[in-house]
């Protein structure tokens, strides 16, 4: 089981059930609680990686970013319960787990204009309540997120929108640089004043709102550039290009909406997020906007799979850890980066086993649930698939004089299976034919040397994508890290049919938007 490194060690009254990601500085973790009265919930852990678990800077961060998020009580922010100081694992820090999509599968170029307008005021609102939170004395705190970015938004079943990550939030923030001169934040979505250093309120959070809305409406973030100079330079000095552009199909008052929050001049901004979440709906006929139940139905009708099997892999971790005993805590080690928001998914065809009442019970506090976990800089890596937990199936009886069968070793989950391409050597007796070969065997592609580029790939309807014969994901796919190259892409769309067609992917390079239609 990809999950067993941790899968059944305890922090206090929490037992892990498998490592859900990790990012620059930290790692989540999904666990289940178990109070000594019997209460029961699934839970998501957040801690710092070995090696900045004894860094007093980062310690600090992690217990302010516990002060800050623990004061919001909103249903689009996620909801923190309590910090947790373990003597091996250090300061853990307990969310809720939010058992859902991020926000860039289910909203992208060829997504419905109302669905993505929605989901904005959505975020709109759960921001407002960040800025709005107030001391003992009931004076605003002057509380800024500082890295609001598509990445940290999650998407429930429900149809609500989640903000995530108070990693660098900030109360009565004087400036947005450290001491030593580093910008804080997810450069692309920086606001002006971030990126010069100059003092930073909360219309810098309503930039970055902008900035997400434009990303999400075309596919394309208005300042990234080659490198972090470049793409500070178009924040600071360049207009974005207009919506219209990219998407011709958007109301010119929508797009007077996303460019007044994406003034330079915090001044000529809207002055809250609650303020451009009421533009927006103004901006767009409030009927076509969906309701967070038909939001829902879009992530049923999409995602069912998905998540249905996420709560089956909770039920089963759960089931497995009640009959170990119990087993201390160790410091994780640094892991490679997974996607932030989903554990690996297995095989959807799972046999039917028995189960007790309890694992359903479980299962269904997974669903409803919130999951949160660590902002991930940059987009994610496809999530390595963990071997099927279905029974193996019953063979045949051989018959009585037939050989035994040779035993299979078992394979390590972690080590990859190659296959050897079959012999084409000619049977002894038979002649050669002259020429060339009829079979010629396939040589796979060799490995690139450079670094990887990203695809952004959307499809109506939706599309299983593959590349060079690898399954990469189900559009909308944003952002997809992918080896450089040439890279041969099949997309099998939902409605029966395939596209086929090659991608050149350059070094650390996005490559254009690709839009499919049937």
């Amino acid at each position: 089981m990809a999950s067993a490194d941790v899968l059944g060690q305890t922090i206090g009254n929490y037992r892990l059930l498998f490592r859900a990601g990790a990012g620059g500085m930290g790692e989540v973790l999904v666990a289940e609680l178990r109070a000594n009265d019997g209460f029961r919930k699934i839970v998501a852990l957040k801690r710092l990686l070995p090696a900045y678990a004894d860094a007093a800077p980062f310690l600090a961060s992690m217990r302010e970013e516990a002060r800050l998020a623990a004061l919001v009580d909103h249903p689009n922010v996620c909801q923190v319960f309590e910090l947790v100081e373990d003597a091996d694992a250090g300061p853990i820090l307990v969310m809720e787990y939010l058992d859902g999509v991020p926000l860039r599968r289910l909203a992208s170029a060829a997504s419905d204009l109302g669905l993505t307008i929605s989901l904005l005021v959505q975020a709109c609102d759960g921001v407002h309540a960040i800025h709005q939170l107030a001391g003992d004395d009931g004076r605003p705190m002057g509380i800024v997120h500082r890295d609001i970015n598509p990445s940290n938004m999650i998407v429930t079943p429900g149809g609500t929108l989640k903000i995530l990550d108070f990693g660098i939030a900030r109360a009565d923030d004087t400036s947005s640089r450290t001491r030593t001169g580093e910008i804080k934040g997810t450069t692309p979505y920086l606001a002006p004043e971030q990126v010069l250093g100059r003092r930073v309120d909360r219309r810098a959070d309503v930039f970055a709102l902008g900035v997400t809305q434009y990303e999400l409406l075309t596919g394309v973030s208005p300042f990234r550039r080659e490198n972090e100079f470049l793409t500070q330079r178009a924040i600071t000095d360049e207009e974005p290009p207009p919506l219209a552009r990219y998407r011709p199909d958007i109301p010119e008052s929508v797009s007077r909406v996303i460019a007044q929050a994406m003034a330079r001049d915090p001044d000529h901004r809207f002055s809250t997020a609650a303020e451009l979440g009421r533009a927006a709906i103004a901006a767009f006929a409030p009927a076509a906007i969906p309701e967070r139940s038909a939001i829902a139905q879009m992530i049923a009708a999409r995602f069912e799979l998905e998540l249905d099997e996420r709560r089956r892999r909770i039920a089963r971790n759960v089931e497995e850890i009640t009959s170990q005993p119990l087993a201390p805590v160790t410091s994780a080690p640094p892991i490679e980066n997974t996607c932030p928001l989903v554990g690996p998914v297995t095989s959807m065809a799972t046999s039917k086993r028995s189960t007790r009442p309890y694992w359903i019970a479980a299962a269904a506090i997974a669903a409803a649930a919130a999951f949160a976990v660590v902002s991930l800089r940059g987009p994610a890596a496809p999530s390595a698939t963990p071997p099927p937990t279905a029974a193996t199936p019953v063979a045949a009886t051989p018959p009585v004089d037939a050989a035994p069968p040779t035993p299979v070793p078992p394979v390590d989950a972690a080590t990859p299976v190659v296959i050897t391409p079959p012999d084409r050597t000619p049977i002894a007796g038979t002649p050669k034919k002259a020429g060339k070969p009829k079979h010629r065997v396939r040589q796979e592609r060799p490995a690139a040397s450079g670094p990887p580029g990203y695809l952004t790939i959307a499809s109506r309807p939706f599309a299983t994508i593959f590349v060079d014969q690898r399954r990469l994901g189900v559009t909308p796919l944003y952002r997809i890290e992918v080896p450089s190259g040439k890279r041969r892409i099949r997309a099998d769309c939902s409605c029966g049919k395939t596209q086929r067609f090659v991608i050149e992917v350059l070094p650390g390079v996005a490559a254009p938007p690709r839009n499919l239609t049937w």
